[in-house]
């Protein structure tokens, strides 16, 4: 099963952006980025310190082999800078990803000591931009009539979320937003 996650975060004492893919870890430390390595010499001058507040963001292009980048609030202006840039297009027959529809999550692992680690944070976001009506996101009506023979349990609906779709495994979750149901007169329902 393919999957993918991305994260801002520490590799040991190493600060860095982390792409893991199917198990595999792809680790940018920050001295290595690509782009501002915020360390004071780059265009924005601002020098990240990560024991204070910030603000992350993650952007893909989710077809498969888009671009990846990774960008932090700056300090002085408010707006984002892109901190490294993963330019996946046209170097792999395995997809990134196969899914706009990841998890929002905040991992802290303590693999080395008994010290205690935490991790926090304010808020979180995800969202998808693009067409509401795409495929990606689709609302369906449903309208089902059936006759009810007095305690005899009768099934309405069925909700399946197919395991396979064109022969790809299927990693878009079903969202249920709005069940109703109704009866004829003032039977019970």
């Amino acid at each position: 099963m393919s999957w993918t996650v991305y994260f801002f975060g520490y590799n040991g004492s190493t600060f860095g952006v982390l792409r893991r893919q199917n198990g595999a870890n792809y680790w940018t430390p920050q001295t290595d980025w690509n782009g501002d390595k915020l360390d004071g010499t780059g265009e924005s001058n601002m020098n990240l310190n990560t024991t204070l507040g910030n603000i992350y963001a993650i952007e893909f292009q989710w077809l498969g082999y888009g671009i990846i980048k990774f960008f932090v609030v700056n300090q002085y202006t408010g707006k984002l800078i892109n901190v490294h840039t993963i330019e996946y297009p046209n170097t792999s027959l395995d997809p990134h990803i196969m899914s706009p529809n990841l998890p929002l999550m905040a991992e802290v692992r303590n693999t080395s000591n008994e010290s205690n680690v935490k991790v926090e944070t304010p808020c979180a976001i995800v969202h998808l931009e693009g067409n509401l009506n795409s495929a990606v996101t689709t609302t369906n009506a449903m309208f089902s009539n059936k006759t009810i023979v007095a305690n005899v349990p009768t099934n309405m609906l069925t909700v399946r979320n197919k395991t396979l779709i064109s022969g790809k495994t299927n990693r878009v979750p079903v969202e249920l937003t709005l069940i109703s149901n109704s009866s004829e007169g003032n039977r019970p329902v």
